[in-house]
């Protein structure tokens, strides 16, 4: 099996880096001193309503259980069901 060498490399010092000029002109504030930004249009929302999926239309459960602890936290002036 061939031994692999990793090659360490030393962090760059400034001057050892070569800039590159901006291939897009740089903003520059107008005669107010404000910079006019890029502004991204999105698609207005659908005022329609889809319909719900079937997992998420859950009937609530009513029955004697169910009346039975409502009884108990009407008479108990209880807030919550813990």
């Amino acid at each position: 099996m061939p031994e692999t060498t990793t090659k360490t490399r030393t962090p760059r010092r400034p001057g050892q880096i070569k800039l590159k000029t901006a291939s897009k002109p740089v903003l520059t504030p107008d005669a107010d001193g404000f910079l006019e930004l890029p502004t991204i249009t999105t698609p207005a929302p659908s005022t329609t309503r889809g319909r719900r999926p079937d997992w998420l239309r859950v009937r609530l459960p009513y029955g004697e259980t169910y009346k039975g602890v409502l009884d108990i936290v009407e008479e108990k002036r209880l807030h919550t069901v813990c």
